[in-house]
């Protein structure tokens, strides 16, 4: 196999309608939407991840890592967008451990999810992360999912650490604790870090970057001029 005839087709979401939603979100003109409104203690920390509620996921291990930075003195709030199997598993799990967890259901609207994606501190996805990643980023919000590539899906390719987000050790339930809680701590500017996230995505992640890859390919397999 001739590796210099592969070209790389890399997934991506519509960020031309994330740009609009942001940009109202900026100046005011789309309804305020803040997810800190759902939490009694409003000024906690803030992690987010919209996905299908499976085991698969691993929600158990940031609920355990949320616990365990509770005992340190760092509570966070944490939203779930999505429904799924393990729904009522981990609204029990929330309870006995004491967290302050909203299940927000499914939710189809992408101007709330934007929304709710932009205001929020972190997306934390232990399990895979596919096109989550790419969602959240594309709103300027980082990413924390475990760093074992072997099972992890395309999309963690543009988590950048110190920049796009993080990695911790899978299914390591204090290696989580502490990636969220050295993210928190490091306190990064947040319009810098929003900048950081959504340059990834135009770089590489994006519908008008994949339309040119395939056209480079089908004017060299067609050999076309201009």
């Amino acid at each position: 196999m001739n590796i210099n005839r592969i070209s790389i087709v890399y997934n991506s979401l519509d960020l031309a309608a994330a740009d609009n939603i942001i940009k109202r979100i900026e100046n005011g003109t789309l309804h305020n939407k803040h997810p800190n409104m759902l939490f009694s203690d409003k000024n906690r920390p803030l992690l987010i991840c919209s996905a299908r509620l499976t085991q698969l996921c691993r929600f158990d291990i940031l609920l355990e890592a949320a616990a365990l930075m509770s005992t340190r003195g760092r509570k966070v709030n944490i939203l779930l967008i999505g429904d799924g199997p393990q729904r009522q598993f981990l609204q029990e799990m929330a309870e006995k451990l004491g967290l302050d967890v909203y299940f927000y259901g499914s939710c189809y609207d992408e101007a709330v999810i934007g929304q709710i994606i932009y205001w929020s501190d972190l997306t934390v996805s232990p399990g895979k992360i596919g096109l989550t990643a790419i969602h959240s980023l594309m709103y300027g919000t980082p990413v924390i999912t475990h760093g074992d590539m072997e099972w992890q899906m395309p999309e963690a390719e543009a988590i950048n650490p110190g920049c796009s987000g993080d990695f911790f050790v899978r299914n390591d339930a204090e290696s989580l604790a502490d990636a969220i809680s050295g993210w928190l701590d490091a306190n990064p500017e947040r319009d810098k870090i929003r900048s950081c996230c959504r340059s990834i995505i135009a770089e590489k992640w994006n519908p008008s970057v994949q339309v040119k890859i395939i056209e480079d390919v089908l004017r060299r397999v067609l050999k076309i001029d201009g």
